[in-house]
């Protein structure tokens, strides 16, 4: 079956994460709505196949078990780096 629609939610919270650590840095403004405008196509593939994610996740094999783990790790890894990032 693959993780391809668990990658792309994946993906959508890592950059969104990313993002809006990054845009309220500096306080809440009407110029943060950006961090999902500029997020929309990550969003739209997420949200498109997220009824595919439990049958993924019922059929996981070890190699798919690995890049989801290395994915997971990455994702933590940038969210706390644009943590510790000064503005």
């Amino acid at each position: 079956m693959g993780i391809k629609e668990l990658l792309e939610v994946l993906n959508a919270v890592e950059a969104l994460s990313v993002d809006a650590i990054e845009h309220l840095k500096d306080g809440v403004g009407l110029d943060d709505i950006s961090v999902l405008t500029e997020n929309i196509t990550l969003i739209k593939d997420a949200v498109d196949g997220v009824g595919e994610v439990p049958g993924e996740l019922k059929d996981l094999d070890a190699e798919e078990i690995k890049q989801l783990l290395l994915k997971g790790t990455d994702m933590v890894f940038n969210i706390l780096a644009a943590l510790k990032e000064e503005k």
